[in-house]
């Protein structure tokens, strides 16, 4: 859907070699204001967009310790709500059967010498007991999204996400907009070198974020090949890329997924944002615009699909873990049930890779979770982060180009060089 803006770019900057803001001038006088808004969309992206790959440096950095800090709870970020899903299922499962093997010993040491009559009595009082102890002590073992702290039932968090959330971006710090918190200095640390780095990879223009780009663009592939032949191995893999491959065309009638559709392809061919007139500026008057048009969509399409399939054959992983441990605690309750009632979890693997499969929190959360589980955890998390910001220095290229082309071709400046307006 997006090729044809693809296209029509590609040859509206060829062919009038400037930006955006002198293009719509020359087109239409009366809209030359669409240029300076995709000019202005452009630096509100580049100020956010900076911002994230800040994160992907500080984790990157976070990577290079002998144990992954997101791995466990007990840090002075940590809440007595943090639980590693492991830990609590084997936490559970062992409660439940100490409960259960407790309870049996007891009622056979009394049904050994009792008649028939008192028997059902002491199973009923016994029953009603275990009950009660379960219902007042062990609220976690029948709520797994919950968790016991002084008494009060609050809602378990894994060590990942109270990293990200209390570590890295200290939201418990925040009362809202109208007071968002103090700076974080090894943050802002990395947001600034970020800014540096993106500074004298353009502040030649082209030629130099030319070279730049041969690593940055060619090093997350190289990254995913790797990231693909370690995620088909795990467990669950198969399930993951099943949920991703597999359509489900009732969704066709949500007008939310086609907006979804029409932002993805906006935010990764680039159309509208002013990127491609910039970039095809710099072409050769005779330049095949159309044959790159059909190149470089083929290969983004298809360098989508692929990193989706490495993405979700970590996140099946991940639900997978998931679903065993849900089932290992589901097979001590149910035999707890024989002697007490209690309320069953459910085990849902399309409902785990629903939730893994959305947000922000896919690559800071959800992925690490996963990437604590592999062996060598240290090397994948650096792979990974490595990858995410390789591939978010690619893209600020492209964005602040169509700033810095733009105001150089309007001559805003004719005295200021370009380096000084990057």
């Amino acid at each position: 859907g997006g090729l044809p803006l693809f296209y029509m770019e590609l040859a509206l900057g060829q062919f009038h070699r400037c930006g955006c803001l002198s293009i719509w001038k020359r087109i239409c006088p009366a809209l030359k204001g669409v240029g300076y808004a995709i000019c202005l969309i452009d630096i509100y992206m580049g100020m956010y967009y900076n911002t994230i790959i800040g994160w992907a440096v500080y984790y990157l950095i976070a990577s290079f310790t002998t144990e992954l800090p997101w791995t466990k709870c007990g840090n002075v970020w940590n809440t007595e709500a943090c639980t590693p899903v492991t830990a609590f299922a084997n936490a559970t499962a062992t409660a439940a059967t100490g409960l259960l093997n407790g309870t049996t010993t007891l009622v056979d040491s009394i049904f050994t010498n009792a008649s028939t009559t008192i028997g059902p009595m002491v199973q009923t009082v016994l029953n009603g007991t275990t009950q009660a102890l379960l219902t007042s002590t062990s609220t976690v073992a029948t709520n797994p999204a919950s968790v016991m702290v002084g008494g009060i039932e609050m809602v378990r968090t894994s060590p990942a996400r109270e990293f990200f959330e209390r570590q890295v971006l200290e939201q418990y710090k925040s009362d809202g907009l109208d007071y968002m918190g103090p700076v974080k200095p090894s943050l802002a640390l990395c947001v600034f070198g970020v800014f540096v780095l993106v500074y004298f990879s353009l502040w030649k223009g082209v030629r130099s974020a030319g070279k730049v780009v041969w690593v940055t663009a060619l090093a997350p592939y190289v990254v995913l090949l790797i990231l693909l032949a370690r995620g088909v191995t795990l467990p669950g893999a198969a399930e993951g890329i099943r949920y991703y491959l597999t359509p489900e065309w009732h969704k066709l009638k949500n007008s939310r997924v086609w907006i979804d559709a029409a932002s993805q392809i906006f935010f990764s061919l680039g159309p509208g944002f002013g990127t491609l007139l910039a970039l095809s500026s710099y072409n050769k008057f005779n330049n095949n615009c159309y044959r790159d048009a059909l190149v470089v969509s083929f290969t983004n399409c298809s360098t989508s699909m692929f990193a989706g399939v490495v993405v979700f054959s970590v996140i099946g992983f991940k639900a997978h873990s998931i679903f065993d441990s849900c089932v290992e605690e589901r097979t001590a309750l149910m035999a707890l049930n024989k002697t007490a009632e209690a309320d069953l979890p459910v085990c849902d693997l399309q409902k785990e890779l629903q939730n893994s499969a959305s947000g922000t929190g896919l690559a800071f959360i959800i992925f690490t979770e996963a990437i604590n589980q592999f062996p060598a955890a240290q090397l994948w998390a650096v792979l990974f982060f490595l990858m995410l910001f390789t591939l978010g220095i690619d893209s600020q290229f492209g964005t602040l180009e169509g700033v810095t082309t733009s105001l150089v071709d309007m001559k805003l400046f004719p005295n200021v060089p370009k380096e000084v307006i990057t």
